[in-house]
């Protein structure tokens, strides 16, 4: 459906996430040409234009696509970060703290500011974002998973096993990724499993080893 604008900026908008500014290029055209002035397409104008480096004009769209839709996570967690940048830090701090009540009111929206506090380096920011997220939704797997990278990147062994196994018991299996083949695959878990996360695992395609838990 290539007039869904829905579709078009979602799609357009995960490239750009990735990285993958030459693939997104022709699908912010076509969202500019469904729907030029919506909040999603002026988000993803200012977003394609941040990866770009160009963090003026990234600010004025940001800032228009705040005008359209107030609340929007994505927008004010970019501003706090391009006013680091521009060396404006109060101002910084104060869409830092918006966002971050943001994310209070509605701990399912905390995805939406990750990435900017990695480019903050505000990394005891995220674990306390992430920590409230599982404290509040206990059911999201998600979190957990970010939390337990989190944790393993800080040298937190213990905290990180914890943090694999609560999601392990949410999903009710493990993902792995095995990079000899390529490959994605699942494996059942049960909380009686004696799957350690720390400990090599096989690839079911090709019974290469597996590093643990870098390839979790």
């Amino acid at each position: 459906d290539p007039q869904n604008s829905k579709y078009v900026t979602t799609y357009a908008y995960s490239l750009l996430m990735l990285g993958r500014i030459d693939e997104a290029l022709p699908y912010v055209e076509q969202a500019r040409s469904v729907e030029p002035d919506s909040h999603r397409t002026l988000l993803l104008d200012a977003e394609l234009r941040f990866r770009r480096g160009e963090l003026d004009e990234a600010r004025d769209f940001f800032c228009r696509a705040l005008e359209r839709c107030s609340d929007s996570l994505e927008a004010i967690a970019r501003l706090a970060v391009i006013e680091f940048r521009r060396g404006s830090e109060a101002k910084s701090k104060e869409y830092l703290n918006i966002a971050n009540e943001l994310v209070e009111k509605e701990p399912s929206s905390w995805q939406r500011i990750c990435d900017s506090y990695q480019m903050l380096g505000e990394k005891d920011r995220l674990i306390d974002c992430l920590t409230f997220v599982t404290e509040n939704d206990r059911s999201c797997a998600a979190a957990w998973i970010r939390l337990a990278r989190e944790y393993m990147e800080r040298g937190m062994e213990a905290r990180a096993y914890s943090a694999w196994r609560e999601s392990f018991d949410i999903r009710g299996y493990v993902k792995l990724y095995c990079s000899d083949c390529d490959a994605y695959f699942r494996m059942p878990y049960e909380e009686s499993s004696d799957f350690d996360p720390f400990q090599h695992a096989e690839c079911i395609y090709c019974n290469s080893l597996l590093s643990m838990p870098e390839s979790l």
